[in-house]
């Protein structure tokens, strides 16, 4: 559920990746993309139906690219998109799993669905992807149950 921890979780796991980092030969910025599935979700929308001759704003390739190149994803919040398809969502979802398990590159993720049933990420994501991601994770999950802190500490 909400205010359990999942982001905070997320949070650790790429600060503990920054201060371990010795930087990149090339030169290249710390290798971390924090993303909210709505955001990721909004982005992908964003770049529909743009003229052709628009050099302004990113394009879906420029989203994709980054996404699957970037050494550490961290998807946080994924199943808060409510989105309008299903189909939408597990192309979007299949391509970024797809293209990381391709490179052999990890994806964290988070979320308050179940994995199954419904209204679970195979939902939201499809079977494909969910059995993709269990792969990588050899089967391994972790489940953070609890009421909010927030209202545990009331916090507004």
């Amino acid at each position: 559920g909400p205010g359990v921890g999942k982001t905070l979780l997320c949070s650790l796991v790429a600060t503990q990746v920054i201060n371990n980092w010795k930087g990149d030969p090339e030169g290249a910025r710390c290798p971390i993309k924090f993303e909210t599935g709505p955001r990721l979700v909004q982005r992908i929308r964003a770049t529909f139906n743009l003229p052709d001759d628009d050099r302004h704003h990113e394009r879906e390739e420029d989203v994709y690219r980054e996404l699957r190149g970037v050494k550490l994803l961290i998807l946080d919040d994924v199943g808060k998109e409510q989105p309008r398809s299903y189909r939408f969502t597990q192309e979007l979802y299949w391509y970024i799993v797809d293209e990381r398990v391709k490179a052999e590159l990890p994806v964290v993720l988070n979320s308050r669905l179940p994995l199954l049933g419904q209204g679970s990420l195979e939902d939201l994501m499809g079977k494909d992807t969910v059995d993709r991601l269990y792969g990588m994770c050899r089967g391994k999950s972790i489940s953070l149950k609890g009421e909010s802190y927030r209202r545990l500490k009331k916090i507004p």
